[in-house]
């Protein structure tokens, strides 16, 4: 299987699961088992590539793999196997098939189940593209969409949970500024090695992993940019303390991601980058202080927390640190024993994990004080438990005790400064984690309960995951030489004999450390009922709470920052525009074009379609005039529109039909919505508006200030974009003349659109020239949006999506009902002359708009439309339409029936239309559409390449008799019209969603109001 295929299919049956009519049709329990076996079957596929990265000569081997993304701009999609990524790719399908299984059963509730897997599904494939990616800016994008699902699945029971709603905010801030720090030792590190080689930066791993920038200028700033995005990522002092705040989250998500997965993504990006770096002093130091410091911390900390996960988080932590404390050691003296611990972590506690979920999920606590006697309700998990617990303690045979066997040993054979420091620390922070896995094992399984205990049994296969893992633990260690030595030696490029006791183990110092770590556990254990109480440690101020006081501190600092901010969007446009203006005019451009040196203006007789320009441009400006001067809001709306209408003209005048449409049905759609709003907002609030408008709030006598200061603002603006079009038109570039290689005929004259000379010139020629010859179809600008700038085409669906939900979001504040929309309370006051006749005479109408006429129209206008979107999806490849046409074409006969029947009536008989599924459903299908030839033929196509479905499926010559073509320009299309659709549907929908509307007396300024049920039985807005 294709490693972009591997990465890709987790993001696949997240979309799966996401998409609610595909959804619906697999079972809960075959959603369980359709995610298990699909992470099963991508673990057994990426054992495939255990031949390419197999040792000879000592040195391991790596499989790279190109895939090309935007080719012209030099940007590509590279994956990159060696035994470190297949070790750690291993781990997220391993672990994750018996996580998915695990978490299919865990929830009662579907919908419950079918969210969480979707998130969880995400997060395999963001670990995946992690782990896989070979190359440092691909790295960066998984590393922050691991925090992104993260904080979806730690903040999953948010709505009835205010901890999962702070566990999560924390996690999320902190690794996400960890991010920032990556993004900018990331930067650094591509600029050293470019300027190394002697070339532009570089990023691809294949080549960074075979360089040494220890002796860089940029190592020092590099080092502590990476320290602190691994860190933050691997729960390291002093970021330890987010990780058991997030055990807020549900069981398989502590499992998967807090103990196997995520929280070695940090360790990864150390392992990974450890060929490049560890040289340095900065490096050894650095890793190993605070390495150590965390093992020792975390081990302490788990004795005094009496709840099972926090107990287990903070053993996490501990193991973490000592796993980057081993990658520290200098001349890859730890490599062998962290790769061991990684393995060995990952089976025990993600099956220690499980069983605290399955008694939590049984029992409804999973406060040890609370617990014992469970060996009487459920045998079989004591088992797994105890394996597990006794495999962190590091009992022999089972895996964790060649883990801790391997870690103690690497310390006792190190010659860093400090070593003696550096083992007594290691092997205390030992008998810790003994003591704590006793804690686990006896306290909740053998002691007598100190309470009744409410029990009710659960499915066979909350057992059955964690013993799967368990039953790794128990083995691993006999198997050790046959199965985990070929892939470590893999990983680490120094010879690796791996035993689960060494032939002369009881001459090695390693192994009597380790024993007596144990029985010294084993004593602190037994005597724990007269220490624990002594160690109460809450008058030190705790990691969280440094966090939140730095928090509100940020705060603090930002309301501070915002005073200066009034509330009011057009100041913050003012500022905005202003600047711009000051730029552009203190540029000295407009003194060049004063001079005459770059225009040269010319006459040119007077024809009819000059005149046309002319009345248009005059109408224009007259429009926008008008939109300034009137002082009722539904006439300068329309004003706005004639505006808008005018400029459509001129683009259809200057021979650009299909920016003329949109214009028009932009044009068309804003003015409904301006109408649709100004009929829910506060005639009061519009009436103050006018009123501060034109009677002044800044006056000087009886002179408006005001109306002067937004004329000369205004007046900036103006010039200063009439300067930088102007700047832009004179100077754009020349055609180069072309004489030979000529092969299309553009305007008389035969060009190469092939000829560097002629694309530099002239990215217009190419466009004209190529759309016929590369995609087979005539309309050039359907091309460019589809096909040769499709990516922007997706930028800018997904920002367009963005700000239709954001509008969702604002209009839905304040929401008592799930799913109603909230508007804004509507005013009624007493009459107050002109004012008064806005709203009330010229927005209200509904006797005047729902009659049997209109009704007839608007039954009419709707399948019309809808046929007239279809037509222009359908031969958006040859006539002016395109997907975004077809959209707002859709949503603007769909606003006509909210205009005409009322929002209930509409709702109701527009119920097939869900706005948010056709947003989702659009996006979905555009990137898909984009993925999807990239992955059918990766040597050929990159992202958003046009691709000839119909062809390729041998049905082209049947659906070409409709005249049809299968491609991916009309998938695109098609996606792109259901998101337009979607996002204007969801304007609209909760613009024009009615409410109860207060009356408001003139006589009371404090709001006495008198609730009055708004009529949405009859049309009207």
């Amino acid at each position: 299987m294709d490693i972009a295929l591997i990465v890709a299919t987790p993001f696949i049956m997240a979309m799966i699961i996401a998409i609610t009519p595909l959804n619906k049709l697999i079972t809960k329990d075959g959603r369980a088992w359709l995610s298990a076996l699909t992470m099963a079957a991508l673990f057994i596929a990426l054992l495939g590539y255990f031949p390419y990265v197999q040792v000879v000569d000592h040195e391991g081997q790596a499989f790279a793999r190109l895939i090309e993304w935007v080719p012209e701009l030099g940007l590509s999609l590279s994956w990159y196997i060696d035994g470190l990524s297949l070790m750690f790719g291993l781990i997220v399908t391993g672990i994750g098939a018996a996580i998915f299984l695990y978490a299919g059963y865990y929830f009662d509730d579907e919908a419950e189940q079918s969210r969480f897997m979707m998130w969880l599904a995400a997060f395999a494939g963001a670990m995946l593209g992690l782990v896989l990616s070979g190359n440092l800016l691909t790295i960066f994008i998984m590393w922050e969409l691991t925090s992104v699902t993260s904080f979806m699945l730690i903040g999953f029971k948010g709505a009835k949970s205010a901890e999962a709603r702070a566990g999560a905010r924390q996690a999320f801030l902190i690794t996400g500024a960890g991010g920032l720090a990556l993004l900018l030792g990331i930067v650094l590190i591509g600029a050293a090695a470019g300027q190394q080689l002697g070339r532009a930066p570089l990023f691809e791993l294949s080549t960074i992993v075979n360089m040494d920038l220890s002796s860089h200028p940029y190592y020092a700033a590099i080092m502590v940019f990476i320290m602190i995005a691994a860190f933050t990522k691997s729960a390291q002092f002093p970021f330890h303390f987010w990780l058991p705040g997030a055990m807020e989250a549900p069981t398989p998500a502590s499992a998967y991601l807090h103990s196997a997965t995520m929280v070695k993504a940090g360790i990864y990006l150390l392992a990974r980058l450890y060929p490049t770096l560890h040289e340095g002093a900065i490096w050894t130091n650095g890793l190993v202080f605070f390495g150590l410091t965390t093992m020792l911390l975390g081990a302490f900390f788990a004795l005094t927390r009496r709840d099972l996960k926090a107990l287990l988080a903070y053993s996490t932590v501990s193991k973490l640190g000592a796993i980057v404390a081993m990658i520290g050691l200098p001349e890859f003296e730890g490599l062998k024993a962290a790769f061991i611990g990684i393995l060995a972590h990952a089976l025990y506690k993600a099956a220690l994990f499980l069983v605290v979920g399955t008694i939590d999920h049984n029992t409804g606590t999973r406060v040890i004080d609370k617990l014992g006697g469970m060996r009487r309700y459920m045998p079989g998990m004591m088992v797994i438990a105890a394996i597990s617990a006794l495999s962190m303690a590091g009992l022999i045979p089972l895996f964790g005790f060649v883990a801790k066997e391997l870690l103690i040993d690497a310390f006792v054979e190190t010659h860093i400064v400090g070593a003696m420091v550096a083992l007594a620390v290691v092997v205390l922070a030992s008998v810790f984690t003994v003591t704590a896995a006793l804690i686990v094992v006896w306290d909740v399984f053998f002691k007598p309960p100190t309470e009744e205990i409410h029990y009710h049994q659960s499915s066979i296969f909350l057992t059955a995951a964690p013993a799967l893992l368990a039953l790794g633990t128990a083995t691993f260690g006999f198997l050790i030489t046959a199965l985990i030595e070929p892939l470590i030696a893999a990983t680490v490029p120094l010879e690796v004999h791996l035993h689960l006791l060494a032939p002369d183990f009881l001459e090695l110092t390693a192994f009597w450390l380790s024993t007596g770590a144990i029985i010294t556990g084993v004593l602190l254990f037994l005597v724990r009922r007269w220490w624990m109480p002594i160690f109460n440690w809450r008058f030190i101020p705790s990691g969280n709470q440094w966090f939140n006081t730095i928090v509100r501190g940020l705060d603090w600092l930002g309301s501070q920052a915002t005073k200066m901010q009034t509330g009011y969007v057009r100041y913050y446009l003012v500022v905005i525009l202003g600047v711009v203006a000051v730029v552009i005019l203190g540029s000295g451009q407009l003194r060049e074009l004063a001079r005459g040196n770059q225009v040269e203006l010319t006459t040119a007789a007077l024809d009819g379609t000059s005149f046309l320009r002319a009345c248009l441009l005059f109408l224009t400006i007259a429009a926008a005039f008008l939109a300034t001067i009137v002082r009722r809001h539904i006439t300068a709306a329309l004003a706005l529109g004639v505006m808008g209408y005018s400029v459509a003209g001129i683009f259809l005048l200057e021979h650009a039909p299909d920016v003329a449409l949109v214009q028009l049905l932009v044009e068309t759609l804003t003015t409904v919505l301006i109408i649709l709003m100004l009929g829910r907002l506060s005639e009061r609030q519009r009436r103050q508006v006018m009123v501060r408008l034109w009677q002044g709030r800044s006056n000087i006598g009886n002179i408006n200030v005001g109306i002067f200061r937004d004329v000369l603002i205004a007046a900036m603006v103006g010039i200063s974009v009439f300067v930088f079009a102007l700047t832009a038109l004179v100077n754009r570039p020349e055609p180069a003349e072309i004489t030979q290689g000529d092969f299309c005929l553009l305007e008389g004259v035969f060009v190469s659109p092939r000829d560097p000379d002629t694309v530099r010139s002239s990215i217009a020629r190419y466009h004209l020239c190529m759309t016929e010859e590369e995609l087979g179809v005539e309309d050039v600008v359907g091309a460019i949006v589809a096909d040769f700038r499709g990516m922007d085409t997706v930028i800018e669906i997904t920002v367009f999506s963005v700000a239709a939900l954001g509008v969702l979001t604002l209009l839905s504040r304040g929401l008592e009902n799930a799913g109603r929309p909230f508007v804004p309370e509507r005013e009624i006051v007493p009459d107050q002359g002109e004012y008064q006749q806005d709203v009330l005479s010229e927005i209200r109408t509904p006797e005047n708009l729902n009659t049997p006429f209109t009704r007839m129209v608007s039954r009419i206008v709707l399948p019309l439309g809808f046929l007239l979107a279809m037509a222009h999806i359908i031969n958006g490849s040859s006539a002016p339409g395109d997907g975004f046409t077809a959209g707002a074409i859709a949503g603007l006969v769909t606003a006509v029936w909210f205009v005409i029947f009322g929002y209930d009536e509409a709702r109701k008989r527009l119920g097939a239309f869900s706005p948010t599924m056709l947003l989702r459903t659009g996006l979905v299908l555009v990137g898909v559409n984009a993925l999807l030839p990239m992955l059918i033929d990766p040597s050929h196509y990159s992202f958003v390449s046009h691709f000839d479905y119909g062809k390729w499926l041998g049905i082209d010559q049947y659906i070409s008799i409709l005249g049809l073509h299968l491609n991916s320009g009309l998938l695109f299309e098609i996606g792109v019209a259901m998101t337009v659709f979607g996002g204007f549907s969801v304007v609209m929908e909760y613009t024009a969603h009615p409410q109860e509307a207060p009356i408001i007396h003139e006589e009371d300024d404090h709001q006495t109001t008198t609730p009055k049920e708004t009529n949405t039985s009859r049309g009207g807005i």
